[in-house]
């Protein structure tokens, strides 16, 4: 059909022009393999058709120019492009082969009508290349075969052995059933779906509200050493060969931002009012501590520093003369002049006003094992209590839920206004009391409620099918299970589920059931998908098994010296960390999968 359209549509001139144009193409990008080959060696041989340098070169554009392809070298390392690029000339063959083997042809013509109609097949898949337009041979010649660095006879060739594949392809779906009770199983478990309403207690984030007293580190010690010593032997590096630190407690109040040159007056009236009301706290913060108060307590209470306040203000063993605290200078240069528990006058920033507490410091050099064992010790006891205190607020949740209220009431909705009657950090002040009646005063200040990060939301999971994970929890079998059988009238599930180390209470807020009806409309969709997949899965099985007994028998050959330069990647980038090792590459490794990764290039950019 090709050789009929330049027929019809060129002069003697514009065969002369196409003959130049061929020459061209045979200079710049190497006359196909059919015509001449001066003697080149092949890369591989498949069934006795040599894979060429320009085969390769042809297989490469044609992905780069329909899938689109990362230009980062190192990335295709790690992917192994130029591998799945010559493994998929190598199924291409293999599949050609059986093709013929059982009688299927596929004729120059019949790549002709293909081109013509403006499709072409790449790693298995028909794409359309020309679009809404109308075929033009010169169009198609400089542009399509210019972009793919290809004759138009080695074209065709390609396109006629990618037809020869794809009908061994059809074949084998043709001939692929899958049973009605897989397609109903199919169904049900993508039309069943279920949406909850939750609230999550992080262990972790309660961690931070416990502040270990001597007593209960000592105590651990004393029942848990050999098992802390077994830590600190696994974790010793950890201790060792350290500089010089000191561990810091901050209290945070932020000043206003500066103003503009030009503000007018009642800007600047504003801005006195707001420093003003910032030394007013950071003043009773301190008096309550000169009173008496846990510094951690006061911390929680008036923070505004949200990465530290929940956990009493504590920044950790810091580097102070060193990589620093992570706050403004003044902070560390208060810490450095300070003894061992003793507490700072008020510290003026830029940014903030501060109180600034020394806990302890350490000399430059290891950690005495001694040392290193309270400090797991203290770690071991702030989670367990964490994780103790997180069980009983879910536990003061629900029994909240349980007498009429809602979790909208109880809970606060990511991004909404605080509208709740009874905020959570009421209850998680009822599970303290509960949990250490001597920790009930510092209950009442332990949360500072609108800005401390991590307490319970109510969030919404949104519809997710059977045996999948929940969005936003994870894996959490018995809570799904127990969802699928709860009543969706009812608020909330009768029971804390624990979801790994955290506990969550949930509701059901939505639910959908396929029935038949729905079947019936979405069989045919599921049947072919389901068919797709599970071709595609005897088709990898079948290519890369007759690919590796033609290899035993000698009838696909690689040229190794050329393959290992054709696979050495261009990575000169000496400061970044080299790539995984991957395992060495043997021809057929990716065969069957139409190109593998390939597949999926635009998910990586080009």
């Amino acid at each position: 059909m090709l050789h009929s359209l330049r027929r019809s549509s060129t002069s003697l001139f514009a065969w002369l022009l196409l003959g130049a144009l061929a020459l061209v193409f045979g200079l710049s990008f190497g006359l196909p393999s059919d015509t001449l080959s001066l003697g080149a060696q092949p890369l591989a041989s498949v069934h006795g058709q040599p894979i060429s340098r320009q085969d390769y070169t042809y297989q490469l554009s044609t992905v780069g120019v329909f899938l689109g392809l990362t230009p980062d070298e190192r990335l295709q390392q790690l992917l192994g492009v130029r591998e799945e690029v010559l493994d998929s000339i190598v199924e291409r063959l293999v599949l050609g082969e059986v093709a013929q083997s059982i009688g299927l042809r596929a004729l120059e013509r019949q790549a002709e009508e293909l081109t013509a109609d403006g499709h072409l097949i790449v790693l298995g898949d028909t794409r359309l290349w020309l679009g809404d337009r109308k075929f033009n041979y010169n169009n198609f010649a400089k542009g399509l075969l210019g972009n793919l660095q290809v004759s138009p006879s080695r074209y065709l060739e390609f396109q006629r052995q990618e037809l020869l594949a794809r009908s061994v392809r059809d074949l084998l779906a043709a001939s692929t059933v899958v049973s009605q009770a897989q397609i109903r199983e199919t169904y049900d478990r993508d039309a069943n779906q279920i949406s909850l309403r939750y609230a999550r207690f992080s262990s972790t984030t309660y961690a931070d509200l416990v502040d270990p007293t001597p007593a209960e580190v000592d105590a651990y010690l004393l029942g848990h050493r050999d098992d802390l010593a077994a830590t600190y032997k696994s974790e010793g590096a950890r201790f060792s060969k350290l500089a010089a630190r000191s561990r810091v407690r901050i209290v945070r109040v932020d000043l206003p931002q500066p103003l503009a040159e030009d503000a007018d007056g009642t800007a600047k009236s504003t801005r006195r009012q707001q420093a003003q009301a910032a030394r007013t706290t950071i003043s009773a913060a301190r008096t309550r501590i000169l009173r008496g108060e846990s510094f951690a307590d006061v911390a929680r209470a008036l923070s505004q520093d949200h990465a530290t306040a929940g956990r009493g203000g504590d920044l950790g063993w810091i580097n102070v003369a060193g990589t620093g605290s992570g706050q403004e200078q003044v902070v560390d240069d208060a810490a450095t002049a300070l003894a061992p528990g003793q507490t700072s006058g008020v510290v003026e920033g830029e940014e903030a006003l501060y109180l600034v507490r020394l806990v302890g410091a350490r000399e430059a050099g290891d950690v005495s094992e001694a040392e290193a064992l309270r400090e797991l010790a203290e770690a071991r006891v702030r989670q367990e209590r964490g994780g103790n205190l997180a069980r009983q607020a879910a536990n003061e949740a629900l029994l909240a839920l349980k007498h009429g209220k809602t979790m909208r009431d109880v809970f606060r909705a990511p991004g909404g206004a605080n509208d709740a009657t009874t905020p959570i950090e009421d209850l998680l002040e009822n599970a303290i009391t509960r949990a250490d009646a001597t920790q009930a005063t510092k209950a009442n200040q332990a949360v500072n409620p609108p800005t401390t990060p991590g307490l319970p939301q109510m969030k919404i999971s949104g519809l997710f099918a059977k045996n999948q994970p929940v969005p936003g929890l994870g894996a959490a079998a018995t809570l799904t299970d127990r969802a699928w059988n709860a009543n969706a009238n009812d608020e909330v599930m009768d029971k804390v589920f624990d979801v790994g180390s955290d506990y969550v209470i949930a509701g059901v807020e939505d639910r959908k059931v396929g029935d038949d009806e729905g079947f019936a409309a979405a069989r045919e969709e599921i049947t072919r998908r389901l068919v797709a997949q599970k071709s595609a899965r005897v088709t990898q099985t079948f290519a890369r098994r007759r690919c590796l007994e033609a290899k035993a028998r000698g009838d696909i050959t690689v040229d190794q010296p050329q393959v290992r330069t054709l696979l050495t990647y261009n990575v000169r980038d000496e400061k970044a960390a080299p790539p995984p090792a991957a395992r060495a590459f043997s021809i057929c490794d990716r065969v069957g999968s139409r190109g593998g990764l390939l597949r999926q290039a635009r998910l990586f950019g080009g």
